[in-house]
């Protein structure tokens, strides 16, 4: 007697369904162990994150802001007037720890491209009359402005305001010392010193009247200042015996 078509239907139809299981869930493991090798790297990656130290924040601040600075430091926070000696010291806190030619800062501060030392001699031989001295006219005029300057001094100091006077006091140190280059002994004439010797008496002149007028708001950051600073023809910021303080600039 033939069997019934019905069982072995539901028998074909019963295996099926089950090599179809057998494939969905061999298809959730796979997927499953993707899942578990992902949770894995993500958790070694976590642990590699809370061990590895956050990047430090800047523990001071020197930026210009138009035509003043905001300078923070130890904690203390002021606003300083723009003046030619904050830009020399801003160039040689981003360079901390090295040299910098006072061409080249000089250059930077006023926006040019730097001035190489090696260059100093084609400089001078480029420049037609950069030794000839001052004339007569020349030295009353810068006469006349150095007492014009002085009771603008005195006036500034009277006022309290040590970044007028910081600004006057530069002026007044450019203007001095193109006349005692310009004249010797005797009021005799004599000729200017090459361009790195008058960059180094006017960038050294302006980086102590900067730090004078920043010891007027912030005295903690001009006592640093004052023992990190070397100015020559070469200027460094390197504070003795510790590591700079990380500076945003």
């Amino acid at each position: 007697m033939a069997s019934s078509p019905r069982p072995v239907a539901r028998f074909h139809a019963t295996m099926q369904r089950i090599e179809q299981l057998r494939g969905e869930l061999e298809e959730a493991e796979r997927h499953f162990e993707t899942a578990l090798r992902r949770a894995v790297r993500a958790r070694i990656h976590y642990e590699r994150a809370m061990q590895e130290p956050p990047a430090a924040p800047p523990e001071a601040l020197f930026r210009r802001e138009g035509e003043f600075w905001t300078v923070a430091f130890a904690g203390r926070t002021c606003r300083l007037k723009d003046v030619k000696g904050l830009r020399y010291l801003a160039f040689l806190l981003a360079a901390a720890g090295h040299d910098v030619h006072v061409l080249e800062l000089a250059s930077a501060a006023a926006g040019l491209e730097p001035r190489s030392a090696r260059r100093e001699p084609e400089l001078r031989a480029a420049t037609p009359g950069l030794d000839a001295a001052l004339d007569a006219r020349a030295k009353d005029e810068y006469r006349r402005r150095l007492e014009e300057l002085g009771d603008d001094l005195r006036q500034a100091r009277s006022w309290r305001d040590p970044e007028r006077a910081a600004r006057i006091e530069e002026e007044i140190d450019v203007l001095t010392g193109e006349l005692a280059r310009a004249v010797g002994l005797g009021g005799r004439d004599r000729p200017t010193p090459s361009p790195a010797e008058r960059a180094r008496v006017s960038v050294t002149k302006a980086i102590r009247s900067a730090i004078r007028a920043i010891e007027q708001h912030h005295p903690d950051l001009g006592v640093h200042l004052r023992a990190s600073v070397r100015t020559g023809r070469l200027c460094t910021y390197a504070p003795p015996g510790e590591t700079p303080p990380r500076w945003a600039l």
